[in-house]
């Protein structure tokens, strides 16, 4: 019934001869009868021969021969499960040989009866699954086959979280084992949710929770995450300046408030100090990196402001005549803060109260303001107020002499500011018309000059023109006694003017004193003028008459020659 079983039997039928019958079957090992039955059981497939002799030892020979199905036979074709711990598996059964129907009982049923199993197996998890096949003979066959799977998919994760607030410093190191490889990733971050071009490890994170589904070569997937920490709060910085009062200085502050990060923090500061507040700055922008314990570093500025630089400037007006108080100064102030404050030399006190930004109404001298702007600082600056030298008129006279006009005034003139004009008490007019400098021909007085320089400053001088005499003469005289004679005399007395002097009488022939006596004598009777020129050349003239006894006086009646060489005149 089954192959290879020896469950085969022959029931042998004798009929004829004589009873009783012994049996030898070939199948005995010896050939008698010896114990031989009729019948034989648990018979393994074969051919069988038996000889039956009967009482009076006649043989019969006849053959039997037992047949069996083909063995029994099975195979499994399996799937695996490809991810540990999946019910994926399957057996796919194949039975041949022995008589169908078949029955099929496996081990996974819980119970050793094959109700209800089947011929294969599917979703089944990994292990060894024995199954016992029974033909319709009741013959039976068992075969195992057991289901692998792979190891566990393990994802196990190393990271490094961002030591600074912000940033994006973190790392994960994903280790992967088991499954299958290779191995795809596919990370939340990427924006896509498949792993194409994944990579196996992530750097460059910010904080967050990073998931990662790794799948194997079967399509085994295991997820996974990590969050990436970073401190609470990064570095924040703030800070509170004091900026510069006064242009130049050093009276800025900063005061640094840090928190968040990790501390204790480090200061370095653009100036190269190291403290975490500056004091005494000059205007500026400070920067400042603070590094924290973890090495984070948070950057900031501030700028110390400072105003314009405090400046002043004047314009001033110098005192165009000297000795007047027509100066000013008019100040110009710029920069700093306003509101400003005055405070010149020239009050008496120093305190600014009521001094004023201008002044007028200046003599000549050097005013020195300070100016205080709202913040205190000062700025000093000087003006000077000029003025011309004084205007100083000098005059060199030359006097009149004889009376004529002929004196003169030389007049010289110094400070002030040229060029001058020139205005003469005696031009008729008050105005400097055409007046010159000097006077010359000028007769003896006194002469009023006001002389006005380029700036209109005045000043007046007077010189007088003095008149020297000339000379006066007086004569006495000796007349002619006899007329024709040559006995009369001139005796000539001078007085005034200017010694020495000299003479020039009208007859020495020549105009000129050449030798000319004081008097004359051994004189014909005449006129005889005298220009006596003193030292100044000042002059007298006078003439002497010197006269004598009219002339014997006799009369005649002529007759003139009318013809050359004739002597036909006559006298009466």
């Amino acid at each position: 019934m089954c192959n290879g079983n020896a469950t085969g039997s022959i029931d042998l039928t004798v009929s004829g001869g004589v009873s009783p019958y012994t049996y030898d079957w070939s199948n005995d090992g010896a050939e008698h009868p010896d114990n031989d039955t009729q019948d034989l059981s648990a018979l393994a497939a074969n051919t069988y021969t038996v000889t039956v002799t009967d009482a009076n030892g006649c043989t019969k020979t006849t053959s039997a021969t037992i047949t069996q199905p083909a063995a029994l036979s099975t195979s499994t074709t399996q799937i695996n499960i490809l991810c540990k711990g999946a019910s994926t598996g399957s057996i796919d059964l194949t039975v041949t040989g022995g008589v169908s129907p078949f029955t099929y009982d496996w081990s996974n049923d819980g119970a050793e009866s094959p109700d209800n199993d089947t011929q294969d197996l599917s979703n089944m998890a990994a292990g060894t699954y024995t199954v016992t096949v029974t033909d319709a003979n009741g013959c039976t066959k068992t075969t195992s086959a057991t289901l692998t799977e792979p190891s566990a998919l393990t994802l196990s994760t190393t990271q490094v979280n961002i030591l600074c607030n912000g940033n994006a410093t973190g790392s994960i190191d994903l280790t992967v084992s088991g499954g299958v490889s290779p191995y795809t990733y596919d990370w939340s971050n990427d924006g896509a949710e498949h792993p194409d071009n994944d990579p196996q490890d992530l750097s460059n994170l910010a904080a967050g929770t990073y998931t990662v589904t790794v799948t194997d070569a079967n399509g085994c997937t295991k997820t996974t995450a990590a969050t990436l920490t970073q401190p609470s709060a990064g570095i924040s910085l703030s800070s509170t300046q004091v900026n510069v009062l006064c242009n130049g200085n050093s009276t800025g502050s900063i005061d640094l408030t840090v928190s968040g990060g990790v501390s204790p923090y480090t200061y370095v500061w653009s100036n190269s100090a190291t403290t975490q507040d500056l004091s005494n700055l000059a205007a500026g922008t400070y920067t400042v990196t603070v590094t924290d314990a973890n090495n984070c570093t948070k950057t900031t500025s501030a700028t110390i402001t400072q105003p314009s630089i405090l400046t002043l400037s004047k314009t001033q007006v110098n005192v165009l005549c000297n000795g007047n108080a027509t100066g000013s100064i008019d100040l110009t102030v710029s920069g700093g803060t306003s509101p400003y404050t005055y405070d010149w030399s020239n009050d008496g006190a120093e305190n600014p109260d009521n001094d004023s930004q201008d002044l007028s109404s200046l003599l000549a001298g050097t005013y020195t303001v300070t100016v205080t702007d709202a913040n205190s600082c000062t700025k000093t600056i000087s003006a000077t107020i000029t003025e011309s030298s004084a205007l100083t008129l000098t005059s060199t006279t030359v006097n009149s002499t004889c009376g004529n006009p002929n004196g003169s005034i030389d007049l010289t003139v110094s400070g002030g500011t040229s060029p001058y004009t020139y205005d003469w008490s005696n031009d008729g007019a008050e105005s400097p018309d055409n007046d010159t400098q000097d006077l010359n021909n000028m007769a003896a007085g006194t002469y009023t000059v006001t002389v006005t320089d380029a700036n209109g400053c005045t000043k007046t001088t007077t010189a007088a023109i003095n008149n020297t005499n000339g000379p006066t003469v007086s004569t006495t005289q000796i007349n002619v006694l006899c007329n024709g004679a040559s006995t009369g005399s001139i005796d000539l007395t001078v007085s005034g003017g200017t010694s020495p002097y000299t003479y020039d009488w009208s007859n020495d022939g020549a105009e000129s004193p050449d030798n000319d006596t004081q008097d004359l004598s051994s004189l014909a009777a005449g006129t005889y003028t005298v220009t006596v020129t003193d030292a100044n050349s000042c002059t007298a003239t006078t003439a002497v008459t010197i006269t004598q006894p009219s002339v014997v006086v006799l009369s005649s009646t002529q007759v003139n020659v009318l013809c050359n060489g004739a002597s036909t005149g006559s006298i009466d």
